[in-house]
């Protein structure tokens, strides 16, 4: 329940950060830079939610922000991709925010198949 909700927010910050930003002509860069911003953030999130042992409660609360932040991040770099951004930013960002995304998937997929243990 936690997770979907960590998702739902980070898909409206997503949509918040592409009706808000980028929108004049010339300036769809910076998109990428906020790609790039969001995908880093939910890269040492994740980092943190497996690094982070000794507090449980902290540890699911990195783990939450990182789903946030990554459904985020791929949401703003496909979107900057859309609006003609290919920079090195931008893929940057949409590798660092669909790495943590990626592997989030995999422990849904995981734990839907009775994987999870």
């Amino acid at each position: 329940m936690l997770a979907s909700m960590a998702f739902l927010l980070g898909v409206t910050a997503g949509l918040v950060v592409l009706a808000t930003v980028g929108r004049a002509p010339g300036t769809a860069p910076e998109l990428g830079g906020w790609a790039l911003a969001l995908g880093a953030l939910a890269a040492v999130a994740f980092l943190a939610t497996g690094l982070i042992q000794r507090q449980p409660e902290i540890a699911a609360m990195a783990g939450l922000a990182s789903i946030a932040l990554a459904s985020s991040a791929v949401l703003v770099g496909v979107g900057a991709l859309g609006r003609g951004a290919r920079g090195r930013t931008t893929w940057l960002g949409l590798l660092l925010g669909g790495l943590p995304a990626l592997a989030w998937i995999a422990f849904l997929v995981g734990n839907l198949l009775g994987l999870g243990g």
